[in-house]
């Protein structure tokens, strides 16, 4: 085979002192929208629910292909934004102003063409009572 090139060591890395590597941060600094926060701050356990109105929450099934992959890409764009809602949640339990013990509970309206489809609707849910 002319010209067939060989794999080498270096074509993949190099090898460095233990004493050189560098370390990234880890994780993201978790950043908090005080807009949701004072949304998601008004829930009251097992009697209000709310709506998430921005913009940036909703999420059209039509926006995706009627495919199993599209179906699947809604589905994560709709857990990431349900995961951003959790981190608001959490925050909000940290600092003591929703009660600890309580879970964020989202479901998203259907797609019926009102102002609501799309969005996530949230609840606070206790948590049950570990034995």
């Amino acid at each position: 085979m002319p010209n067939a090139k060989v794999d080498t060591a270096s074509d993949w890395g190099e090898i460095i002192s233990v004493d050189d590597q560098k370390k990234g941060p880890r994780g993201q600094k978790k950043q908090y929208e005080n807009g949701l926060l004072l949304l998601l701050g008004g829930l009251v356990l097992d009697s209000e629910a709310c709506v998430v109105m921005h913009p940036d929450y909703c999420v059209p099934r039509s926006d995706y292909p009627s495919t199993v992959d599209g179906k699947e890409a809604c589905k994560n764009a709709r857990q990431a934004l349900g995961a951003r809602l959790k981190t608001h949640h959490e925050e909000l339990v940290r600092r003591g102003d929703l009660p600890e013990g309580t879970r964020l509970s989202i479901n998203w309206h259907p797609s019926d063409g009102s102002a609501r489809a799309d969005r996530p609707q949230c609840s606070l849910k206790r948590l049950p009572v570990k034995a």
